[in-house]
């Protein structure tokens, strides 16, 4: 029986990795390690460790929204997954959760 995780990234819209979205590194190197699945999620407002408020209200004018990427896959794959990206992702929040995976159909 798999031990299943979820890998969550904060990010914010604005990261970079080597003058490219970071969050479009991330998912395609998930990709290229055939990870189970991951997703990215656009917040609508949130703050960091920062404290700045980042909101999508139209009168703050933000150009620099939360991004959370969530990546499942089993415990091995995700902790070789992260360390392969977590020098991309230094100053950054990425937290690991135990999830149960009711359904998966490769």
């Amino acid at each position: 029986m798999k031990s299943w995780k979820k890998l969550k990234i904060y990010l914010a819209e604005t990261d970079r990795w080597q003058h490219q979205p970071l969050y479009k590194v991330i998912i395609e190197k998930a990709r290229q390690h055939q990870l189970a699945g991951a997703t990215v999620t656009l917040a609508i407002e949130g703050f960091g460790a920062n404290f700045q408020l980042r909101t999508s209200n139209i009168l703050a004018l933000s150009d620099n929204l939360p991004i959370i990427i969530a990546i499942v896959d089993n415990e091995e794959k995700i902790r070789e997954f992260y360390q392969e990206i977590k020098e991309m992702i230094t100053g950054k929040l990425a937290i690991l959760e135990p999830v149960e995976v009711l359904q998966y159909d490769p």
